[in-house]
């Protein structure tokens, strides 16, 4: 059994439920595939990847899943977000924990559908004021950046509905 603890962590903030490689939303359960198990599927088939373990590039076929809603890419050791992200319109859980990126590009703040987004421990020294737009959001995880006291504050006044969560503790 593979267990990833902010997976889970993020389940169950958003009271949903998340059994070894299954993630189950209101819409259904669905099978969180790895790279080598996608294979030969259509893609449009898949909704949920989990890339954590695997390479350290994302493979551009990622960006051509056209149905995908979950998408963990923690600990890929990524100097940037490749602005090929913003295709994924169907996109509602983004896990980018753990990576080295500077920035996050601004067309991720269209992804209208995003209801999870958690980038703990990515080193970020300015909040993208941008994720004020994301008015689906319900987690926003931030922890381990380099953001002071009023940049969570904006968070929570421009993002009410949203749990901000500033640490894992």
């Amino acid at each position: 059994m593979r267990s990833n603890i902010l997976v889970i962590v993020v389940c169950l903030s958003l009271f949903l439920e998340c059994k070894h490689d299954y993630y189950k939303s209101t819409n259904g359960e669905y099978k969180i595939y790895s790279l080598s198990e996608i294979g030969n599927k259509n893609l449009n088939s898949v909704r949920a990847i989990d890339l954590s373990n695997d390479i350290n590039s994302i493979p551009s076929i990622i960006f051509q899943m056209e149905n995908l809603f979950y998408l963990n890419l923690n600990n890929k050791n990524l100097k940037n977000i490749p602005e090929d992200i913003c295709n994924l319109k169907s996109l509602k859980v983004l896990l980018l924990n753990g990576n080295r990126f500077n920035k996050i590009p601004e067309c991720l703040f269209e992804l209208n559908e995003l209801e999870t987004l958690t980038f703990f421990g990515c080193y970020l020294d300015s909040v993208p004021h941008g994720l004020g737009q994301l008015e689906n959001l319900v987690l926003l995880g931030i922890g381990g950046n380099n953001f002071d006291d009023s940049d969570v504050k904006f968070f929570k006044e421009k993002l009410p509905k949203c749990n901000v969560v500033t640490s894992l503790d």
